[in-house]
């Protein structure tokens, strides 16, 4: 059995978020904002909080909301499933801002 390199699985997920990033800045701006605005009104909150709230253009992969939270402002806090029929009740993370830039 070979052991897994989770070096290299880390560094495929931050590059495959990077391209994402890159590809979609302006609605990804517009997605963050809107998580730290949920953030700030609910405390913790996930992808399904956004799912729920924000409408994609019809050009923009879904995978875009993978990268909402990536960086030092959000935190980690908990688990949920998701809430989504495509992502088959998968575990997603639940977040919480860092006030530090506001």
């Amino acid at each position: 059995m070979t052991k897994p390199d989770l070096q290299a699985g880390k560094a495929l997920k931050d590059a495959g978020l990077a391209s994402i990033e890159a590809r979609n800045p302006t609605v990804l701006g517009a997605l963050r904002n809107l998580a730290k605005n949920l953030a700030w009104e609910r405390g913790e909150i996930s992808v399904n909080d956004l799912r729920e709230e924000a409408k994609l253009p019809e050009d923009t992969t879904p995978l875009v909301f993978s990268a909402v939270f990536r960086g030092r402002e959000w935190e980690p806090c908990g688990y949920t499933q998701a809430t989504h029929p495509a992502a088959h009740a998968r575990t997603v993370r639940v977040y919480r801002f860092r006030r530090t830039e506001w």
